[in-house]
C-alpha cells in the first residue's frame, strides 16, 4: 500500500476488479471477510472518484470491532456506561425525590452494590449530595422563574396538605 492511500483499502481483496456499469468504468472492491467466499459482498466506486467514505462505511458495518456502536455496546456489557457527573446528578435527584437522608449515600451496602456494578464509580459523600441538591434547586428556581415571566396568562396554584410527604 502506498503512503497516500487510506488504511480502509486493507479490508478489501487487492487489486479491485474493474467492471462496467451502465457504460461507466467502476472499481469493485470485494470484502476480504472469511465468509465472503462467493465474493457476494462488495462495494463499487466510480473510477474518477477518490473518496473512501462508502468503503469506510462498509468497513464500519462489516468489522464491528472498529465501529462506534460496537464500542458503546462493549462498554455497556462491560458495565462502563458510568459518567461521574450524571451519576452525581441521578444520586441527588433520587435522594431528593424519595426523601432519603443525605447519609444514605455513605451506606456501606449501597456503596458495595454500586461498586459491584461499576468498579470505577466515584461515590459522593453526604456533604457532596447536599451541595448538589442545593445547586440543582437554585438552577431550577432560575429556570422556573424565567418560564413564569414568559407566561402571558395568569397562574393558579393549589396546595394540598394531605398529599404532602411531611403533611405540612
Amino acid at each position: 500500500m502506498d503512503t497516500w492511500q487510506s488504511d480502509v483499502y486493507n479490508h478489501f481483496k487487492s487489486p479491485p476488479k474493474i467492471i462496467e456499469v451502465d457504460g461507466e468504468v467502476r472499481y469493485k472492491f470485494i470484502c476480504a471477510k472469511e465468509n465472503n467466499t462467493s465474493e457476494s459482498i462488495f462495494v463499487t466506486r466510480a473510477r474518477h472518484d477518490n473518496s473512501t467514505s462508502n468503503l469506510k462505511r462498509h468497513v464500519d458495518e462489516c468489522s464491528p470491532d472498529d465501529a462506534r456502536a460496537t464500542k458503546i455496546l462493549k462498554d455497556f456489557l462491560g458495565g462502563s456506561t458510568y459518567n461521574k457527573a450524571k451519576f452525581r446528578f441521578m444520586m441527588a435527584i433520587w435522594i431528593a425525590r424519595r426523601h432519603h437522608p443525605f447519609l444514605i449515600s455513605e451506606d456501606p451496602e449501597l456503596q458495595a452494590m454500586f461498586l459491584m456494578l461499576c468498579s470505577k464509580v466515584d461515590l459522593p459523600s453526604r456533604f457532596t449530595v447536599s451541595r448538589d441538591i442545593k445547586e440543582i434547586f437554585a438552577m431550577s428556581c432560575v429556570a422556573v422563574a424565567k418560564l413564569l415571566t414568559n407566561t402571558p396568562r395568569s397562574l393558579h396554584a393549589g396546595i394540598n396538605g394531605w398529599t404532602s410527604p411531611n403533611i405540612i
